[in-house]
C-alpha cells in the first residue's frame, strides 16, 4: 500500500495524484504501517492531498512515535508549539480513543 501511494505521491510512471496518495496512505496508516503514518502525518500537516489538519498531523505523529520512531516524535514536538493548549488537548484525546479502541 506504502508503496502504491508513494508512486501517486511522486507521479512516477503517471501524473502526480496527492488525493490518491493520501487514501492508500491512510489504508496503510490504520493498518499499522510506520512509514505511511508518518507520510500521512506530513500530508495533513502541509495540506497534501487532504484539508490542512494539524490535529491529525499530531494524531499520526504520536502514532508513529508509539512505534519507536524519532524522527516523528521531534515533528510531534515541533507541532506542539505551533498549536493551541486546546487543539493539543483534543489531539491527545484523539490519539487516546484510537489506542483503546486498536486503530
Amino acid at each position: 500500500m506504502v508503496a502504491l501511494a508513494d508512486l501517486y505521491r511522486r507521479g512516477t510512471g503517471r501524473r502526480s495524484d496527492a488525493a490518491r496518495a493520501f487514501e492508500w496512505y491512510q489504508r496503510a496508516a490504520k493498518a499499522g504501517n510506520v512509514i505511511a503514518q508518518m507520510n500521512l502525518s506530513e500530508m495533513y500537516l502541509n495540506g497534501g492531498g487532504t484539508k490542512l489538519d494539524r490535529i491529525l498531523a499530531w494524531v499520526w505523529f504520536d502514532s508513529a512515535t508509539k512505534q519507536g520512531e524519532d524522527w516523528a516524535r521531534d515533528q510531534r514536538i515541533a507541532l506542539e508549539k505551533s498549536i493551541s493548549a486546546a487543539q493539543l488537548a483534543k489531539a491527545r484525546k484523539i490519539s487516546k480513543m484510537a489506542l483503546l479502541s486498536g486503530k
